[in-house]
């Protein structure tokens, strides 16, 4: 018997919310759903109400609702928030481990708690039992609550991000790091795993992966000084003041990052030649790859020396900062790891590729270079969950510091993995994304919109079947 849909809930942004829409009414009308609702954290999302009223959607403001519940819940929601737990502490996690997601929380620790508290509130009278929820990926905590809270609840969540490899695609998520696998790869597929796999041999970057350049345009700081302090009025606290300011720290942030290499030793790859190499590809943070993904092993520093103390003496560990980190860290960050005479840190100017194709074992996170290390044909250790991991049966995954000397140990003396197996693996994997990019772009108003398009619906459409 097919489940029946009681609603759909899109926990939007600005400028995914046409887009959500559109999905949400054809779902809506293919599975004969009445309700759909829309929560939001951001003000800019009230210019689109005339239109949300057209369609007859109920528009909440988690941020205004949770302002207006006390942290003293009553007994029966501490009743709820427990069995809730007993739920993630199933999957192997807490309502503690989707908190530390969050980058952006209140300053005192009362209104700290009341954020923790309320938004489970009220996010639990929102979510109905038998809901499908259309989100992005959840990055936040509110949004990883959301996700789970609707799993808990019997319902279905699709959470939208892009990828790096294919470049610019889109993966859609069933919980917190886990794809929908849906689609059996076909021939094609195949064919375009193998070309995709040229095209990283070729040197192919990923689109998102620039730096963004300093600006000293004047107006658009000005404009989103204003807009930064009418959502902070509101009670949006997706904030990050920086991103409100145009782009004028990146020009302390360039010349911070200059005078690190002045005084930090770094190579290039010609001095490590002779060498075994194992290359640590650093992560840009915040972000859901290390937040959701590896919530235990975000602090980067702390992963640095698990490995480093975890290595035989003969490797060289090899250490890349992430580009879109320069100048983010202060200068002890790299200072400290100098210490260890087996570590080095590498030139900001090497290609991440051809580190790859010199190492012997690469170590990331969760990160995108793990599918490249693979094309090469190179060992992988990951330090997380990320979607794509359950595709690739030839990585290892570390699940307990205390197995660290054990698996690099074991992937250091393994043989290559197969590249035969990849290829297919891969175009599995490639067949479970969407092959149109989520990602925002100007509209023909000026506004900032991801556009909809017919793949996300039909994506949703056939996930929603397979999983009925």
């Amino acid at each position: 018997m097919k489940k029946q849909f009681q609603e759909i809930i899109i926990f939007a942004r600005p400028w995914d919310l046409n887009c959500f829409l559109e999905i949400a009414e054809k779902i809506s009308e293919d599975y004969n759903i009445k309700s759909i609702k829309v929560i939001s954290a951001w003000r800019s999302v009230i210019k689109y109400r005339r239109q949300i009223e057209n369609k007859k959607v109920s528009v909440h403001d988690i941020i205004s609702l949770t302002k207006k519940v006390s942290p003293n819940l009553k007994t029966d929601s501490n009743l709820e928030i427990n069995a809730f737990e007993k739920y993630l502490i199933s999957k192997g996690l807490t309502l503690n481990t989707l908190f530390s997601s969050e980058r952006f929380l209140p300053k005192s620790q009362k209104k700290r708690i009341q954020f923790y508290y309320s938004n489970f509130k009220v996010l639990n009278s929102l979510i109905s039992d038998n809901t499908i929820l259309l989100s992005n990926q959840p990055d936040h905590y509110v949004y990883w609550l959301a996700s789970e809270l609707t799993l808990y609840k019997g319902g279905l969540f699709f959470g939208f991000s892009l990828v790096g490899r294919p470049s610019m695609w889109t993966q859609v998520l069933k919980d917190g790091n886990t794809s929908f696998d849906t689609y059996s790869a076909t021939q094609e597929h195949i064919e375009f795993a193998k070309n995709e796999i040229q095209n990283i041999i070729r040197g192919a970057t990923i689109g998102y992966m620039k730096k963004d350049k300093p600006s000293f345009n004047l107006m658009k700081p000005i404009l989103s000084r204003i807009n930064y302090f009418r959502e902070k009025a509101y009670g949006n606290y997706f904030l990050d003041y920086f991103n409100f300011f145009g782009r004028f720290h990146l020009i302390y942030e360039y010349f911070k990052y200059r005078l690190i290499l002045n005084e930090v030793d770094h190579k290039c790859l010609e001095d490590l030649e002779g060498r075994k190499i194992v290359y640590l590809a650093l992560h840009m943070q915040p972000e859901a790859s290390t937040s959701v993904y590896s919530p235990f092993f975000k602090d980067q520093l702390f992963w640095i020396e698990a490995v480093i103390k975890s290595l035989p003496q003969d490797y060289t560990l090899v250490v890349k900062e992430n580009p879109k980190m320069h100048g983010k860290h202060s200068k002890s960050f790299y200072l400290e790891l100098q210490k260890y005479p087996n570590l080095v840190w590498i030139t900001p100017e090497t290609d991440s590729l051809e580190l790859v194709r010199k190492s012997d074992l690469v170590l990331s996170i969760t990160g995108t270079v793990a599918i490249e290390a693979l094309a090469l044909g190179k060992k992988v250790v990951l330090f997380g969950h990320p979607p794509f991991a359950s595709f690739f049966k030839e990585l290892w995954c570390v699940n307990n510091i205390n197995d660290l000397v054990r698996i690099l140990s074991e992937a250091l003396s393994a043989n290559v993995p197969s590249i035969e197996n990849f290829e297919k693996e891969f175009a599995s994997y490639i067949a479970n994304l969407v092959p149109d990019s989520f990602l925002k772009q100007k509209d023909i108003t000026g506004a900032m919109t991801i556009p909809y398009k017919e793949s996300f619906y039909h994506y949703v459409k056939d996930s929603l079947n397979s999983e009925m």
